[in-house]
């Protein structure tokens, strides 16, 4: 049990750090380091047209959605690579805001270190989205490939399918009313003080799902195949949720009440509560940690 206690702490702050460095803003300058090799496509805060959802296709940008004062929304981008044309386009049409994605020939690692230096991965091509504080996203449909995606604070949906392929996920104080899909295949999931009336299933293949100051009132599902789950939540609200949690060749370390047995080769644990909320966490080869 030891080694589960470790392996909570380490993946806590390790996708705590993968959020921030999702979210980081490039706050360096191109100009004077574009050449042949290199090409700046640039957009600042450009106003949007009011929409009600969202559907992004995406291979190598980052996105990260934020909440902002202004009642308009804007967005922002930042591609540097080798195309000729830029890569990325927007548009809303009935309501709907598309953000697509046609190829971005990124420059290499060793190229971005020669022309930009120690700061080179701040580089990475991006789309900052920013939401009126109160506007509610009825429907989002996101896919993505290689990149990150990061949700931010005080921004609200209703209905949400994410698709991410390769990149990592990073929620922190989103609300979600309706039906939610998180998905990724390959990459970690970290998410902080979300809330949840509604239905949320949370998914990855080969990744970590690290979930911090965990509430929910509605029905929450997070299953991983390869990788360790935390989920973090205070007393009370622990003991409101009916939980049930499995892995198969993992450990397990379930602080409160409840019964923890084994099942098979691997370990079982379930708990009634006072509440609506319920929890259902499944891994087949990783840990879990639920306190």
């Amino acid at each position: 049990m030891k080694r589960v206690k470790i392996f909570g702490i380490t993946v806590v702050i390790l996708l705590l750090c993968m959020a921030g460095r999702v979210c980081e803003s490039r706050a360096a300058n191109v100009t004077g380091v574009l050449g042949e090799e290199g090409k700046l496509f640039e957009g600042k805060r450009k106003q949007l047209p009011a929409f009600h959802s969202i559907e992004a296709d995406l291979t190598d940008l980052d996105l990260k959605i934020v909440s902002m004062k202004k009642q308009s929304s804007c967005l922002s981008y930042f591609i540097y690579c080798k195309n000729d044309k830029n890569p990325f386009t927007y548009a809303v049409n009935n309501g709907v805001l598309y953000l697509k994605e046609t190829g971005i020939k990124n420059l290499s690692k060793e190229e971005l270190k020669l022309k930009i230096g120690k700061k080179w991965w701040k580089y990475s091509p991006k789309v900052t989205l920013y939401i009126p504080k109160n506007t509610v996203i009825k429907n989002s449909k996101i896919n993505m490939k290689k990149g990150n995606l990061a949700i931010g604070k005080e921004t609200r949906y209703k209905d949400m399918n994410v698709q991410v392929k390769g990149g990592d996920i990073a929620l922190s104080s989103l609300r979600i009313s309706g039906t939610a899909k998180i998905n990724t295949a390959e990459g970690n999931i970290a998410a902080a003080t979300l809330v949840v009336p509604g239905s949320l299933q949370i998914t990855t293949k080969d990744g970590d799902i690290a979930w911090v100051g965990f509430k929910v009132s509605g029905n929450t599902r997070i299953n991983s195949t390869n990788g360790n789950i935390v989920v973090r939540t205070d007393k009370k609200n622990f003991n409101s949720l009916t939980v049930t949690g499995r892995t198969k060749y993992g450990n397990m370390l379930v602080i409160g009440n409840g019964k923890k047995k084994t099942s098979g080769d691997g370990l079982y644990y379930k708990k009634n509560g006072s509440g609506k909320g319920k929890l259902n966490i499944t891994t087949k080869y990783g840990n879990i940690l639920l306190k």
